[in-house]
C-alpha cells in the first residue's frame, strides 16, 4: 500500500502482488478449515455449512462497502484488504 501511495506502483505491479496474496489463502484455508470443523467432532456438516455461510456473508459485506466507498481509484480495496487482514491478526 505505501508503494501506491508514493506512486511507485502500477496497475500490474498491484495485480501480481495481489495474486500472490490471494494465491496463498489455497495454502491456508484448507488447514483452518480442517481445524475449525476439529473442534465439531460429530457434527462436521453443520460446522461446514456454518463457515461457508460466514464466508458469504462476510464477503458480501465487503462487496457492499467497495461499492459504497467507490471513488474510481485503488485506495478502497487496498484499505479493505489492509482492514481485513488487521482484524485477522487481531482475531487471534
Amino acid at each position: 500500500m505505501g508503494l501506491w501511495l508514493s506512486g511507485g506502483a502500477t496497475l500490474w505491479l498491484l495485480t501480481a502482488l495481489l495474486f500472490m496474496a490471494m494465491s496463498s489463502l489455497s495454502l491456508v484455508f484448507g488447514n483452518g478449515v480442517a481445524v475449525a470443523m476439529g473442534s465439531a467432532a460429530g457434527q462436521t456438516g453443520v460446522a461446514s455449512s456454518l463457515l461457508r455461510v460466514m464466508q458469504y456473508l462476510f464477503g458480501g459485506v465487503v462487496g457492499v462497502l467497495l461499492g459504497v466507498l467507490h471513488d474510481g481509484t485503488l485506495l478502497p480495496p487496498l484499505l479493505m484488504l489492509a482492514v481485513c487482514a488487521l482484524a485477522a491478526l487481531l482475531d487471534r
